[in-house]
């Protein structure tokens, strides 16, 4: 996942790997707090969570939200939210079924 998130902030070098890191998670965690279900009963992420790429889309508009990727972070903050309103909204996603 680290590398997916590196390539689409344009990052290639390991320096800032545990911040990359700490951003995944806190997008986990945002998405979870709006209802989708990232985590199984034991707080693991889900296998189907970790390969879905309308969650990656999300991770990486939050990354370059965080990172202010092209001095644009309003713009990707925006995506993000947009798409992780989606997301909780869907019942394939959202603790609600």
């Amino acid at each position: 996942m680290i590398g997916k998130i590196k390539k689409a902030i344009r990052i290639s070098n390991d320096s800032i790997n545990d911040e990359i890191e700490d951003t995944i998670r806190q997008c986990y965690a945002d998405m979870h707090r709006k209802g989708i279900k990232i985590y199984d009963k034991d707080g693991e992420i889900r296998d189907c969570i970790k390969d879905d790429p309308l969650v990656l889309a999300c991770q990486k508009n939050y990354a370059r939200w965080q990172f202010n990727f092209e001095n644009q972070a309003e713009r990707y903050e925006k995506a993000y939210k947009s798409m992780s309103d989606g997301l909780c909204l869907c019942g394939d996603y959202n603790d609600v079924q």
